[in-house]
């Protein structure tokens, strides 16, 4: 079987007839999966205990979902629980491969093997939880797959990796895993990779395409929309394509729940409380990008990150972190105007000032 690297795409009238002769096939697959397991996975550095924990983003993280959801378990892996995982499941010649990557790389692929074989939600760390999975998934439900597809940049759809939930052997996310692993041998082969910097614990090495951001991140948009619509895509791709990959996520209800996630505050499985406060900051429907609110959430992943002797995340994002190439940022770079003005995102601060 080939890569499928997205570098065409078919044109759109029989992009169109590809998915439509693959759903009755996705549908029939996930449809004969079993429920998805009520357990939440997540990772650190070291294993965190929600409920012994002061932290406001683990008080609004993983116990806001505890809260919520008494009736399920929450595993949160080490790096060591993660590395034994990976040596576990995966055949000496992959998991060889993944011995020196940094522990931020080799989640991205754990998660992806954790989902596979036992199934449950993944979660990262900074995510937050307000919201009852009874609400959110059905005993139809087969997978979670939020897209983030913001109003202020209609071009932009990408599947987000730091939240998403399978039921176990999900084909989906099989196809996903197996093309990010021959990804990873074809990086090696070609005499690429090592790896481990981040910045700079040494080791290197590296090639063009196989940073952990194309290993990770692209290649499993590519791999889902693959095994979705037929063919891999890139992410953000053009807009028949988008309107194509919308369509086939609606056909595929109620076996895939998706939402638009616009991370931190407008999620799947958070969504502010008006007149409560979040952060130490009052919020209301309008404000789900609040600056402040914004400011304490960053300054609370901070203080984790330095509890756990790691550079602060904001630190972690203006290096680079030999991961993810310049420019990747997230919501830490967007809490003030002229920041968002580059992000072309002025208007979403117009109305608060």
């Amino acid at each position: 079987m080939r890569e499928g690297r997205a570098t065409t795409q078919l044109p759109n009238t029989q992009s169109s007839a590809v998915a439509d002769a693959i759903l009755i096939n996705v549908c029939s697959a996930l449809g004969s999966l079993g429920s998805l397991p009520r357990v939440l996975h997540a990772t650190w550095k070291t294993r965190i205990d929600p409920f012994n924990n002061d932290n406001a983003l683990i008080r609004h993280g993983l116990r806001g979902f505890a809260d919520a959801n008494p009736g399920w378990r929450i595993e949160v892996s080490s790096d060591e629980d993660v590395d034994r995982y990976l040596r576990l499941r995966l055949q000496d010649s992959d998991y060889n491969l993944t011995r020196h990557v940094h522990p931020v790389e080799k989640s991205d692929l754990w998660r992806l093997v954790k989902l596979y074989h036992e199934g449950g939600i993944y979660s990262d760390i900074d995510r937050l939880h307000n919201q009852r999975m009874e609400e959110v998934i059905t005993g139809q439900t087969k997978m979670l797959l939020p897209a983030f597809h913001p109003s202020w940049a209609p071009q932009k759809f990408d599947f987000t990796q730091d939240f998403l939930g399978a039921s176990p052997y999900n084909p989906a996310i099989g196809h996903a895993l197996d093309l990010v692993l021959r990804r990873r041998r074809s990086c090696y082969g070609s005499r690429g990779r090592l790896t481990t910097s981040a910045t700079t614990g040494k080791q290197m090495l590296q090639r063009g395409g196989c940073s952990a951001f194309s290993i990770g991140i692209k290649t499993y948009f590519e791999g889902i929309t693959q095994y979705l619509v037929g063919q891999p895509l890139k992410r953000h791709p053009e807009p028949a394509m988008r309107k194509l990959l919308i369509k086939q996520l609606e056909a595929l209800t109620p076996f895939v729940k998706t939402h638009n996630d616009s991370p931190p505050f407008d999620t799947l499985v958070f969504q502010p409380i008006p007149g409560r406060k979040l952060f130490g900051v009052l919020m209301d429907e309008s404000k789900t990008w609040h600056p402040q609110a914004l400011r304490a959430w960053e300054e609370a992943k901070n203080e984790l990150y330095r509890w756990s002797g790691l550079p602060d995340s904001s630190e972690k994002r203006k290096k680079n972190y030999d991961l993810s190439g310049p420019g990747r940022g997230g919501p830490s770079q967007w809490i003030d105007l002229g920041a968002a003005k580059k992000k072309g995102m002025a208007e979403m601060f117009a109305q608060q000032g």
